[in-house]
């Protein structure tokens, strides 16, 4: 059967056979199920690579091309005229009698978000790698991502064709640069070629098997021809003669080739002989120590055991563009990655506190929702990974983590902007579920009815929020996925009154989709704020709100998300705030206590990247005997024990100990200088002192707090008076920059940095470290420190200095102090006056 479907102006064939479409919807053992995720910096193939797979496993009729905006997983406009990925797309492949669940990451600094909550669920990575760039500054960010899930990888060094690409400098690069997950070893040695126009890259050596990878059978690069090669006369044999890979190139050059996969051979034995036995016994044993006679059926199963452990690394090569390699990749992800049973169970937390695990062959439900999109027609659909237990339509589903139930009415399977609605989804799975309206990204799914809750969500209000439900005993929660902090601001406005209410539902669903965008609300101007990761990526956002959700909105200039703090130099602030109001015809009193201190710093910034460093004492200073005007009641436990208990007529110690807590980081969330949040401080409550029962309300408590922290940050004296010396300070985003130039640009980029934009030089030197490189693919790696605010508009500076050839990538490390003048200018820029 073929299926034409017309996307936009591009016609794209995708070619599904029923033998095809069955198996790809029948249900897949969990063993033989691969949850894997192509992650990379910009531009190393990452799309180019997956169009090829979608291809050679029968997915596409054709290749798509990325310059023509043909490729099945950048579907978005904004994808397609800029040829980078923007949103994750997730595709089941069927491969060898495998299901392979890819999801086709971006590679921009500014989209980090949907390959962190893509590497949540992963079981394992195809971690790819340009042949000429070598490492570089984002593949270590998504490295990074991948250390902190613990997840498996491969490593392929793709554009193997380019002039300048050295997969010698590229595994150099990897050992010297990425750190914290196994050893690499290398499994395939490119085979060059010396042609009249040069070098050329031919094929790949297969240094497991030991086979010569031909892929010039066709075009496509569809056929591979599979050349057992175990000595030099072999490869000669083989790679020689009319049409050989090695057609024309002298002896010299094939000795030399082959002396390279020999070394490399031997390189890949060794450093599987030292971590596992069963390869010592083989080589000792069955190869009589030579390295080249241990089997295959040896190596695999070590490289397998290795892989899943953490171990190693395996590494590959190809070029994706010339269709070279890309077959070998999915053979690897199959035989060397980890199935979702495989992999160790996610620890779950119970509401009584206690941890459990979840195993893949659990009969209840448990799944994670890690994506949203939003869809004309259908509305939200929640991208669930299931963990255990199986799915059907029409299931009513409890989220532990909201407390809410929902009923998904509909599965489905997706294909990147396509779509199948299936019956069930089973365990290790990854599906759409449609009807769910309240979850977000990073919350626990669980069926109802297996958790002893009721068989249906209770009917609420139209616009107004669900009901909470009471956790059971069972219901665990997984852990979640981390939101980054936003760095950017745009105002964003409705272009006329009528459109208030369209944008405010299209921001909703625009921050449901992307939860690294962040909307506020600033209260002294009343303007709405849309904050994110980058330029660009509130340049994509405006652009969602016109192309998706059909809402026309005016997008006010880029600014910066500072935060604010009290210095550590400044030293403890102490404060009394006496709360005595009549609000409505009801009197309440209370009085609050606070000292409020900076906490020193081992950098020059502030880490704030796991989120606000701030910590709340409310336990080591406050007595709970002085808060009640009488005594405290002592009420006996189960176990005997007497228990303070507050008096008759009073709100519980925990709901007012919970009030001065909601007060304090309400002050903290909105600084007094520009309203930014305030970090790096230790609040410690010292007395917090009711009144008559009449006259205590939760609501008195909160805001005496929060009054009390806001006058104390603002500098207000006690006893009132004019505010002198105000202790809060700015702090900017500090940025971690690389920046890649020729040489012959080197100083000019310093100089702007050092000079222009405040910025600290922290390195020089050639691009991964070799200095042994030469030729007009020669770049030097420029690391710098520099604030934010100085990097507006650098892309268009950096080309201009560079003519073109500079590239650059930057991510926060978090906020540092600011000069008093550059303060003062902020401060006025922000304000107005």
């Amino acid at each position: 059967m073929v299926w034409v479907k017309p996307i936009r102006s591009i016609i794209q064939i995708r070619w599904f056979s029923s033998t095809l479409r069955t198996r790809q919807s029948a249900e897949i053992p969990t063993d033989r199920i691969r949850n894997i995720g192509i992650i990379a910096h910009i531009d190393a193939g990452k799309t180019t690579i997956t169009e090829r797979m979608l291809y050679y496993a029968g997915y596409t009729q054709r290749i798509g091309n990325v310059d023509e905006g043909s490729t099945v997983t950048d579907y978005l406009p904004a994808e397609r005229s800029r040829g980078i990925t923007i949103t994750s797309a997730c595709i089941p492949l069927f491969w060898k009698n495998h299901r392979i669940n890819l999801i086709d990451t971006p590679g921009h600094v500014d989209f980090t978000m949907e390959v962190e909550r893509s590497v949540r669920i992963l079981d394992s990575a195809v971690v790819l790698l340009d042949g000429v760039a070598g490492v570089e500054a984002q593949t270590e960010t998504v490295w990074r991502q991948a250390n902190r899930q613990k997840i498996p990888r491969l490593i392929m060094v793709n554009k193997m064709d380019r002039e300048g690409a050295s997969f010698p400098r590229a595994l150099a690069a990897v050992e010297n640069r990425l750190k914290g997950w196994g050893t690499p070893v290398v499994i395939q040695w490119p085979v060059f070629a010396e042609t009249a126009t040069g070098i050329k890259f031919r094929g790949v050596m297969d240094l497991v098997d030991m086979e010569v990878l031909d892929f010039t059978a066709n075009e496509t690069g569809s056929v591979v021809k599979r050349l057992k090669v175990h000595s030099l006369d072999q490869f000669r044999q083989v790679c020689g003669g009319s049409g050989g890979l090695l057609e024309g190139i002298e002896e010299e050059r094939v000795v030399s080739l082959w002396t390279k996969i020999e070394e490399a051979r031997v390189g890949m034995v060794e450093k599987l002989a030292a971590l596992d036995d069963q390869v010592v016994e083989a080589f000792l044993e069955e190869a009589d120590g030579s390295h080249l006679a241990v089997k295959p059926e040896v190596l695999k199963p070590a490289l397998r055991r290795l892989t899943g452990d953490g171990k190693i690394v395996p590494v590959l090569c190809g070029s994706a563009f010339k269709n070279t390699g890309v077959q070998p990749v999915l053979d690897a992800v199959v035989q060397y990655l980890p199935s979702p049973a495989e992999r160790p169970a996610p620890v779950a937390t119970l509401p009584n506190g206690e941890t459990t695990s979840v195993n893949s062959t659990d009969k209840n439900f448990c799944g994670l929702a890690f994506k949203i999109i939003h869809d004309e027609k259908r509305g939200a659909m929640v991208f669930v990974r299931v963990y255990s237990g199986s799915l059907e339509p029409r299931t009513v589903l409890f989220n532990s983590t909201q407390h809410i139930s929902e009923r998904a009415t509909k599965i489905l399977q997706m294909y990147a902007d396509d779509y199948e609605e299936i019956p069930r989804v089973t365990s290790g799975n990854i599906a759409c579920l449609v009807g769910l309206t309240e979850t977000k990204t990073g919350d626990t799914l669980l069926i109802a009815s297996q958790h002893g809750l009721t068989s249906a969500p209770k009917k609420v209000a139209a616009n107004a929020s669900p009901a909470l439900i009471k956790p059971p005993a069972t219901a665990l929660t997984l852990e979640t996925i981390h939101l980054p902090p936003p760095v950017f601001v745009r105002s964003v406005e409705p272009v006329s009154s009528a459109d208030s209410r369209k944008l405010e539902s299209a921001l909703t669903a625009l921050v449901r989709e992307d939860p690294s965008l962040v909307v506020t609300t600033d209260p002294d101007s009343g303007q709405t704020l849309l904050g994110g990761m980058g330029e660009l990526h509130l340049e994509i956002a405006s652009e969602r709100l016109l192309d998706t959700h059909k809402c026309a909105a005016q997008m006010g200039k880029v600014s910066i998300s500072y935060r604010e703090t009290v210095p550590a130099d400044v030293g403890p602030l102490e404060y009394v705030f006496d709360y005595d109001k009549e609000i409505f015809g009801k009197h309440s009193k209370v009085s609050v206590r606070v000292l409020v201190e900076g906490m020193e710093i081992n950098e020059d910034w502030i880490d704030v990247t796991e989120g606000p460093v701030n910590v709340v004492d409310l336990e080591s200073q406050l007595e709970v005997k002085d808060i009640f005007p009488v005594p405290l009641l002592m009420v006996p436990a189960k176990n005997g024990k007497l228990i303070p208990t507050a008096p008759s007529g009073y709100p519980s110690i925990k709901e007012i100990k919970d009030a001065v807590k909601d007060g304090i980081n309400g002050a903290l969330s909105r600084g007094p200088i520009l309203g930014f949040p305030v970090v790096n401080v230790k609040v410690t409550v010292l007395e917090v002192k009711l009144f008559k029962p009449e006259l205590t309300s939760l609501a008195a408590v909160r805001a005496a707090t929060g009054r009390c922290m806001r006058d104390l940050m603002r500098g207000v004296p006690i006893g009132g008076g004019p505010i002198k010396n105000a202790p809060s300070r700015l702090l900017e985003p500090i940025m971690d920059l690389s920046v890649t130039v020729p040489e012959k640009y080197v100083g000019n980029v310093t100089k702007d940095l050092t000079g222009t934009r405040r910025g600290n030089v922290v390195s020089l030197g050639t691009e991964n470290g070799d200095s042994s490189a030469g030729g007009s693919y020669e770049s030097h790696l420029i690391s710098a420190t520099v604030p934010l605010g100085s990097m507006l508009g650098y892309s268009t500076t950096l080309r201009g200095m560079t003519a073109g050839t500079g590239l650059f990538s930057m991510k926060l490390l978090g906020y540092g102090r600011m000069s008093a003048d550059r303060e003062e200018a902020v401060v006025k820029e922000m304000k107005g006056f």
